[in-house]
């Protein structure tokens, strides 16, 4: 928390997990959605590994519940809501995080988040 935006406690944060989600991730944007949040994150991997994104819901912004995994194999991904349920993500492809030839790629779905959820 900080009063001014940038003095954070970085020492007293909170760490945040997707139940059900094997391995580190990292939580590279979380988006209001609907009556709470929305996070799309990724798989922390070594440079050179593939890694995955995926989804996860929250009411309150602290506790997740995965919702889809993976949607894209790649990393580091940005989601804008276009228009009206029409989602842009960008995102770099698997093993070149951290690559000089990494490229920046789009998906593009059209619908809610939540009818990405998916059984793994």
């Amino acid at each position: 928390r900080s009063k001014n935006e940038t003095d954070f406690d970085f020492g007293a944060a909170e760490r945040l997990t997707i139940p059900g989600q094997t391995g580190p991730s990292k939580h590279s944007q979380g988006i209001p959605y609907r009556d709470g949040w929305a996070v799309v994150f990724g798989e922390a991997v070594t440079r050179g590994n593939t890694s995955r994104t995926g989804l996860a819901f929250s009411k309150d912004g602290t506790t997740w519940q995965k919702a889809a995994f993976p949607l894209v194999d790649g990393h580091d991904a940005e989601v804008i809501e276009a228009a009206p349920n029409l989602w842009l993500m960008y995102y770099g492809p698997p093993k070149h995080f951290d690559w000089p030839e990494c490229q920046i790629h789009l998906a593009i779905f059209e619908g809610r988040l939540e009818d990405l959820a998916s059984e793994e």
